[in-house]
């Protein structure tokens, strides 16, 4: 976390605003990341209380702060770590992460619309292992998916997580999208076409959210050990760097 967030009035409403650009407070923004936000939260808090925060006015300035934090969330480093050491670690995560790695790898080659697909599958089949379900078992509703999270004990980011899978799971109305076109429903059942910036964007809200749930899972990542000659840290790095064609 960077100076500018550090006061907890102060951190809780640029987290407020953060929230209606469909972003949250991260631990990984540095103090260069929060100044050049800054404004654009401002923007959206004043908006917001004058109700002149129109739609048009929130994907630009999500787009705006997107563009300054996205390589804190996505750098090949940070996601290669996460997976290795913080998914792989997770009860309910650990059996997804060759799914994981094979969404990345498309979000690394440009392929956001695929990359999207594959990680609400992710998340799906997270919510069900952490609702305990098993093949056989009656399907659970998307009600019981998105009150998944709800095993877990209350907290503000507990809250946090509640609030991205009501707009994952809610329904969709074609005619009527909603904000981002964050939503399972509209991209699985084919009722949209591929929208490479929203799509972009939603890889991130997505990984980001199986961080808070890992965070909220409380994973214990001390059976990770760096091995220096066989790494899979260091394999995952490598390929993913291959994956955005750069050495």
């Amino acid at each position: 976390m960077g100076e500018y967030f550090n006061d907890d009035k102060y951190r809780e409403e640029m987290h407020k605003g953060l929230l209606l650009l469909g972003w949250r407070v991260d631990s990984r923004f540095t103090s260069e990341d929060e100044a050049r936000i800054k404004s654009c939260i401002e923007t959206a808090l004043s908006l917001h209380v004058k109700g002149e925060l129109t739609s048009d006015k929130i994907d630009k300035l999500s787009l705006s702060v997107y563009k300054t934090i996205s390589f804190q969330i996505m750098n090949v480093e940070e996601r290669a770590i996460m997976i290795s050491r913080v998914y792989s670690s997770s009860t309910y995560l650990k059996p997804l992460v060759s799914l994981i790695d094979q969404a990345t790898a498309c979000f690394y080659h440009g392929y956001y619309t695929s990359a999207l697909a594959t990680l609400f599958i992710i998340l799906e089949s997270y919510l069900r292992n952490l609702i305990g379900w098993k093949p056989g078992d009656e399907n659970p509703s998307f009600l019981q998916l998105r009150e998944a999270v709800c095993l877990f004990p209350d907290s503000p980011e507990r809250r946090d997580a509640e609030a991205m899978l009501k707009n994952v799971y809610d329904w969709y109305h074609a005619d009527s999208p909603p904000q981002f076109y964050f939503n399972r429903h509209g991209l699985l059942h084919g009722m949209r076409k591929d929208f490479s910036i929203y799509d972009h964007m939603n890889c991130v809200r997505i990984y980001l959210l199986l961080d808070l749930l890992c965070h909220l899972e409380e994973v214990d990542c001390s059976g990770y050990i760096f091995d220096e000659h066989n790494d899979i840290f260091r394999k995952r790095v490598a390929y993913f760097k291959q994956c955005m064609g750069s050495d």
